[in-house]
């Protein structure tokens, strides 16, 4: 049996005081949550494109397709705007108007979720790995819809100050 100075002459590079655990070789796994496609369906419910794109981004993010997670906020950005300049011509705007064009997308999305998801997910759920809320879904469309808000109430306000 070799000590550990017979050890430490193999590799000029390593100090003769140390020790390496067999434990730094192997990966840790990403014990991490991610939305269900119902979850990502809520979630646009309230927060419209914008909350969806950024639910659809975490899933990506969590399963390390950093390609679909880029080309997910790029479609996000590029729906929200259009969503946004769209509001501002319409004459009578109300939230069941909203409510109605943010339903026809959650039902558009969800099974986009499933189709883009749904192998990544099911693996997760064979893992037993846990799954974010709906209610987390649902209050990160909420914080969307304020943000979205928020955006329109300005471009209105840009809108009416440049036009004049």
């Amino acid at each position: 049996m070799r000590t550990q100075e017979e050890n430490s002459t193999d590799n000029p590079y390593q100090s003769p005081r140390s020790h390496v655990s067999a434990a730094l070789n192997e990966p840790v796994g990403y014990e991490g949550k991610v939305y269900t496609s119902l979850a990502v369906a809520v979630g646009t419910l309230f927060g419209s494109v914008l909350a969806g794109g950024l639910l659809l981004h975490s899933n990506y993010s969590h399963f390390k397709q950093d390609y679909e997670a880029m080309v997910t906020i790029l479609i996000t950005i590029i729906a929200t705007i259009l969503f946004l300049f769209s509001s501002l011509f319409v004459e009578h705007p109300s939230s069941l108007l909203y409510l109605g064009a943010n339903f026809l997308i959650a039902v558009f999305l969800m099974p986009l979720t499933n189709y883009l998801q749904g192998q990544s997910l099911e693996q997760h759920d064979n893992d037993n790995l846990p799954f974010h809320s709906v209610f987390r879904a649902a209050a990160i469309g909420i914080a969307c819809l304020l943000a979205m808000g928020m955006m329109l109430t300005f471009a209105y306000w840009m809108f009416v100050i440049f036009a004049f």
